[in-house]
């Protein structure tokens, strides 16, 4: 009786140290980390080269803007607005 006892206790203290949770996940440290986080998850998919594609478009329209906004300023300093 006395073994059944001590294999109890035994058993029991196990499970109870074992029932311990894993630590929990960092949180992102700001917006743009959880954003490259994203890109990340989605260029290892099949959508990568898509995602691929269309960042490289983003960069080629900021780039045209910009050069339109230049323009429009020149013109206008050219008219003399």
């Amino acid at each position: 009786m006395k073994w059944a006892r001590l294999a109890s206790m035994s058993l029991f203290t196990t499970l109870v140290a074992a029932c311990g949770a894993p630590p929990p996940p960092a949180p992102a440290a700001t917006k743009e980390d959880a954003q490259q986080a994203a890109k990340q998850a989605a260029q290892q998919t099949v959508f990568g080269d898509s995602v691929k594609a269309m960042d490289k478009a983003r960069a080629v329209e900021d780039v045209a803007a910009q050069r339109q906004r230049e323009l429009q300023q020149a013109v206008e300093q050219a008219e003399g607005k």
